[in-house]
């Protein structure tokens, strides 16, 4: 695998994080939703009610432990990274593959750089990547 193929690889991861992130919040929304009901009604059938909390929570759970194993994922690209000496490369490469900055323009614009100087700095980003992790 080569640094660069690593680094579009932890793009996917963090963009994965991103969608698991909402699921979490969708499997919660279910949970309070069931837990106002609770609240405010009786439940004609506890043990009904009491496997759909089960359920969610047994979801949650799942979606706490595939993000967490993603995230060790992004962490140690990112300590990578952080060896990087020069605040620019390290910068590029954090944007653009880590925080997920979607094109090339953008992270320019965040960088207060032009497109040029950006590519040019990313191919030195990614020689020094490549340094660290011994990666093509």
């Amino acid at each position: 695998m080569t640094a660069k193929e690593y680094l579009l690889s932890v793009k996917s991861t963090s963009k994965s994080i991103v969608a698991l992130n909402a699921e979490l919040k969708v499997i919660k929304s279910r949970k309070d939703g069931l837990k106002s009901i609770e609240i405010s009604e009786k439940v004609k059938s506890s043990i009904t009610y009491s496997n759909l909390v089960d359920e969610l929570i047994d979801q949650e759970e799942k979606v706490i432990r595939e993000r967490k194993v993603l995230h060790n994922e992004w962490w140690v690209c990112r300590q990578y990274i952080n060896q990087i000496s020069d605040s620019d490369y390290r910068d590029v490469l954090r944007y653009y593959y880590l925080l997920n900055v979607k094109t090339w323009e953008m992270v320019a614009k965040k960088m207060h750089i032009s497109e040029r100087n950006l590519f040019r700095i990313h191919g030195g980003a990614l020689e020094e990547f490549r340094k660290i992790t011994g990666l093509l």
